[in-house]
């Protein structure tokens, strides 16, 4: 977020703490907000610019002057999450001590599927990191839960045993000399040498 956003938002838009309501620089009527996932959005237009908004981001952005990293989100005391209140926000940062179930796995040598069934009902923190949302998990969890799972070794798990009920050939031919390694956030091609 550069500062002539910032300096946009600011000019657009103002805020009541006591009551959690946005309202329009000009105009005395609370700000409509629409809800789009889990957050309220706040859509500000002016001239050519015009974008939307998580309404707690400029919540705290207008109480405190800063600005919530990518990664950051936000717990409401409450529950409720129209209740906009700067007393009812709490912002939720990024730490060392919090993981998603893959990188976790890739960090441990341990298998996805196993891992995923045991954090299943493990308390987490939805995060929106460059567009995308993912679960985060504490690593004292994820060590407590999957402390006896048994470590595989990622380059060797290439299972190839169910090859040979496909009946495709070229599949067949194709699949012995590639294989999909997982990575982190993506699946990557790669050829057998």
């Amino acid at each position: 977020m550069d500062d002539k956003e910032l300096a946009m938002i600011k000019s657009l838009v103002r805020y009541s703490a006591g009551l959690g309501n946005f309202y329009r620089t000009k105009s005395d009527q609370p700000a409509v907000l629409s809800s789009k996932d889990y957050h309220a959005l706040i859509r500000l237009t002016k001239g050519s610019f015009c974008n939307l908004y998580p309404a707690w981001k400029i919540a705290i952005y207008l109480s405190h002057n800063y600005w919530p990293a990518e990664g950051d989100t936000c717990e409401y005391k409450d529950g409720n999450k129209k209740n906009l209140r700067l007393s009812n926000l709490n912002v939720i940062c990024i730490s060392d001590d919090e993981s998603t179930v893959m990188d976790y796995c890739l960090d441990n040598n341990l298998d996805y599927r196993y891992v995923s069934l045991k954090m299943r009902k493990e308390k987490r923190i939805r995060r929106n990191v460059a567009g995308m949302s993912y679960w985060f998990y504490k690593k004292e969890d994820l060590n407590r839960r999957c402390k006896n799972l048994k470590k595989v070794n990622l380059d060797n798990e290439i299972v190839k045993k169910h090859f040979k009920k496909r009946k495709n050939n070229h599949f067949m031919e194709f699949l012995s000399r590639h294989v999909l390694m997982p990575k982190r956030w993506e699946m990557t091609l790669c050829q057998i040498k």
